[in-house]
């Protein structure tokens, strides 16, 4: 079986839910509460701990984002090729594609989904010290219709052979190199 990697639930959906349910089982004993200790201070303590945790699911959600968004082309070579294709999902959205999310391990040719102007676009993420050649352009154009896609793209921190861009031509798949990422402008 295939083991998805897009996963819905994240910490702060934990932190969040984690709020609600204290939330949820202190809230019909409130009133015991204020009778036990004769005074809202327990009340507002509790509340200042659920209030505190999703802060900080809050927080620890602007962090990271804020730590994934940056294209540094210095650490590609150090990245393995989950962290670049975590890295592509991310200037992918700041780029204006939405959603984006990830296919399973064994993905057909096809490492993410993303959704612009009306199309729905399979990228191949390619994170290479070589040019990538046709089989990246043939495993993105082929995944297409496994995930419902009717574009197909590749992506590379490195360049393109030559027979890698005619045969990307000849399918409309838009190719992404290693120039365009560093200068963040897409095609």
């Amino acid at each position: 079986m295939e083991k998805n990697r897009y996963n819905p639930i994240n910490d702060d959906s934990i932190a969040l839910i984690i709020g609600i349910l204290i939330i949820a089982f202190i809230w019909p004993y409130r009133h015991y509460l204020l009778i036990v200790y004769k005074s809202p201070l327990a009340l507002i303590i509790i509340s200042s701990i659920v209030v505190a945790i999703l802060l900080l699911g809050i927080v620890h959600r602007l962090v990271k984002r804020s730590r994934n968004i940056i294209l540094d082309p210095s650490k590609w070579d150090r990245m393995d090729g989950l962290e670049f294709e975590n890295q592509i999902k991310e200037w992918l959205v700041r780029c204006g594609y939405g959603p984006v999310k990830k296919t399973e391990y064994f993905d057909q040719g096809v490492d993410l989904i993303a959704a612009k102007k009306g199309s729905v676009i399979g990228v191949q993420v390619k994170r290479s010290a070589k040019p990538v050649g046709v089989s990246a352009i043939r495993a993105a154009v082929t995944g297409l219709k496994s995930y419902g896609c009717n574009q197909a793209m590749v992506v590379t921190n490195s360049t393109f052979t030559r027979s890698a861009i005619n045969l990307a031509e000849l399918n409309n798949c838009q190719l992404i190199d290693g120039q365009a990422l560093k200068s963040k402008k897409l095609y």
